[in-house]
């Protein structure tokens, strides 16, 4: 970076500029290869709670619009390569979801039912704010029950 500091203030780098006294590459800070420094752009850009671990393409997105170096976008694929959460996470790492199946065609009505409780209605005349509703599969038959109050998991039975 040294020579490029030169070469900039003797007008010979194009692509270079010094505005206080910040050596910049097409309006982004050249970052000096010194002390872990660009490890800790890299660590900050990809593992900050800000951030939340984005992948390479994602990463060296959002650096390029503020920071430079020779190699950045390498240095960004290696260092998400090398991240473990990322290899954890990595859709090729999880199981695949189960295909779905069609359910089979019931043979009698109401051989296979589906069912749901709708509460918080407005109330009826008759003090009903409930609905049970049950679904025949075969026919698409819906019938419905006006029912009072919530619905408990252990009183539903007594109501059929």
């Amino acid at each position: 970076m040294a020579e490029i500091w030169i070469s900039v203030q003797s007008g010979q780098k194009e692509r270079f500029s010094i505005q206080d006294d910040l050596l910049l590459h097409d309006g982004r800070v050249c970052i000096p290869d010194v002390s872990h420094l660009r490890e800790d752009i890299l660590f900050e850009a990809h593992n900050s709670r800000y951030s939340i671990h984005p992948g390479s393409t994602k990463m060296y997105a959002d650096l390029k619009k503020t920071v430079w170096w020779p190699g950045l976008k390498s240095d960004v694929a290696d260092y998400v390569g090398k991240c473990e959460t990322c290899k954890l996470v990595k859709a090729e790492c999880q199981r695949p979801g189960g295909k779905l199946q069609p359910l089979p065609i019931p043979e009698w009505t109401f051989e296979d039912i589906s069912m749901d409780f709708i509460h918080g209605l407005p109330r009826s005349q008759s003090g009903n704010d409930s609905l049970w509703v049950i679904v025949d599969r075969l026919l698409r038959l819906p019938i419905s029950f006006l029912l009072e109050g919530q619905i408990k998991v252990r009183s539903w039975p007594s109501y059929i």
